[in-house]
């Protein structure tokens, strides 16, 4: 499932596609991949949260 950024300040869009390469860059087993994955979306959804409505 990919990580929604829309919406998201480009600080948080970097420093999810910088989690990603460490990620990708990491022998991890599908089950770290996995907790990863949860992690960025919850932190997106936080971020998402965190910015002001225009």
């Amino acid at each position: 499932m990919p990580i929604n950024t829309d919406g998201l300040p480009p600080t948080a869009v970097l420093a999810i596609h910088q989690q990603v390469a460490r990620t990708l860059r990491d022998p991890l087993d599908a089950a770290r991949v996995q907790e990863t994955a949860d992690q960025l979306r919850r932190t997106a959804r936080q971020a998402r949260q965190e910015v002001p409505a225009s």
